[in-house]
């Protein structure tokens, strides 16, 4: 009997197993990648929406750069340095010594022609001096005797005549003496040793003198003539000169005499202060001091040991650290954009965080610089100047157009304050602005 074995027909094969999982496999797979494509799809949405948002509610300059208000240092006199103790990025506190100036040789000269110049202003003074006080007293004198004077009173016309002759000849010798002054100095102007300036002041004064000469002859002419009036009994010159028009001439003069004193004493107290300070100076020819206005950084040195100065030549630059902002430059379409009420975004390279600034200053470019730089602290020092430490690039494509500076206030960071950085000045930085709310 033949046993014949049958296969079940419903049992799978193995080769249909392998690709019914191999289906599975490659649709999860592709499940998989369309999520992932949705989701950057998503994303990608996201991400646009707000780079959108960001261009339509800011506004970012990024062409600024970190700027700071300086004090440039100029030299009181001319003269050579002895020694510079600033070297750029050394932080210094006011007062302290920067450098020494030895004095020129030549500035004995100027010390000289100071005393010269002293000299003939208190001249001058005295002799205007005089001339007021004689017509003062003459003035007196004419209101005391009235018409009396022109009628019976001959012995006072006979020494008013006197006082006057003696009046002309200390005007005439004040001329003479201004003349040789002027001479002197246009002589010393062609040497180059005084300025036109002083020729043109010396000129001045001898005119001044011919004045008072004239009037003075003026004055001794109606004495004469008063005195001719008494000696006939007659109340009037014979010019027809009343007591009342001697009288009006005679205030004139006085006022002009007085202006002149005034004057002149303003000249003597100029050069006696200009006198003691050159006296300071170059007394045994002690080295003069340049100390520092304020504290700060220094941020340029102008000179070197035995190098030349001249006088109001600039020494050095400080540097105020805690006076920074950031400034930038835009077109004023970009400008009228600006929230610049709202606190602004300033990100510097090498900053981990961003800081926080407020704008300080919207002005067109091209107008007087009034900056930060110029706003702060005031100085009266003479031999001091404040100005910014750099001007902000401006873009290629802006040319032409109208231009805005921006500048917004940021408190230093702990890495801005090392002296030795120069507190960022000159440092790119990035602003970012809130744009003013647009209604729909």
């Amino acid at each position: 009997m033949q046993i014949t074995s049958t296969k079940n027909t419903s049992e799978p094969h193995s080769e249909d197993i392998d690709s019914v999982s191999k289906v599975k496999v490659v649709s999860s797979r592709r499940l998989l990648v369309g999520l992932a494509l949705v989701s950057l799809g998503t994303a990608a949405i996201g991400i646009g929406g707000l780079s959108v948002w960001a261009r339509l509610s800011q506004l970012t300059i990024d062409n600024a750069i970190v700027n700071a208000r300086i004090l440039r240092v100029r030299a009181p006199i001319a003269g050579q340095f002895k020694a510079v103790y600033a070297n750029p990025g050394v932080q210094v506190k006011a007062g302290q010594v920067l450098a020494r100036i030895k004095p020129d040789s030549n500035q004995e000269q100027a010390l000289l022609l100071l005393q010269g110049e002293r000299q003939t202003h208190l001249t001058e003074l005295l002799a205007a001096q005089q001339s007021l006080t004689q017509s003062e007293q003459q003035l007196a004198l004419l209101d005391q005797t009235g018409n009396a004077v022109l009628a019976t009173d001959s012995s006072l016309a006979e020494t008013g005549v006197q006082v006057k002759r003696s009046d002309v000849e200390q005007a005439r010798s004040n001329v003479e003496q201004a003349t040789s002054i002027y001479k002197r100095y246009r002589a010393l102007a062609a040497e180059g040793a005084v300025s036109q300036a002083l020729v043109d002041e010396k000129r001045a004064a001898l005119n001044a003198a011919k004045a008072v000469l004239k009037g003075t002859q003026a004055t001794l002419q109606e004495s004469q003539t008063t005195l001719q009036a008494t000696q006939t009994g007659s109340k009037y010159s014979p010019s027809g000169m009343t007591v009342s028009d001697q009288r009006a001439r005679l205030t004139q003069v006085i006022q002009t005499q007085s202006s002149l004193v005034s004057t002149l004493k303003a000249k003597l107290d100029d050069t006696d202060r200009r006198l003691k300070q050159a006296r300071s100076q170059f007394t045994n020819q002690q080295d003069l001091v340049v100390t520092a206005p304020s504290s700060g950084v220094v941020y340029s040195v102008a000179g070197d040991r035995s190098e030349q100065v001249n006088q109001s030549e600039p020494v050095l630059t400080l540097l105020d650290c805690q006076n920074l902002w950031v400034e930038g430059v835009v077109s004023a379409q970009q400008v009228s954009q600006i929230s610049a009420r709202q606190l602004v975004q300033v990100n510097l390279v090498g900053e981990d965080k961003p800081l926080q600034g407020e704008v300080e200053l919207i002005q067109a470019v091209g107008n007087s610089p009034v900056t930060p730089a110029a706003n702060s602290q005031g100085t009266e020092h003479i031999n001091i100047t404040q100005l910014q430490a750099l001007k902000p690039p401006i873009k290629a494509e802006l040319a032409g157009q109208p231009l805005m500076r921006v500048i917004v206030r940021i408190q230093p960071s702990a890495k801005m304050a090392q002296s030795q950085e120069f507190c960022g000045v000159g440092q790119i930085a990035q602003m970012t602005f809130p744009k003013k709310s647009i209604g729909f």
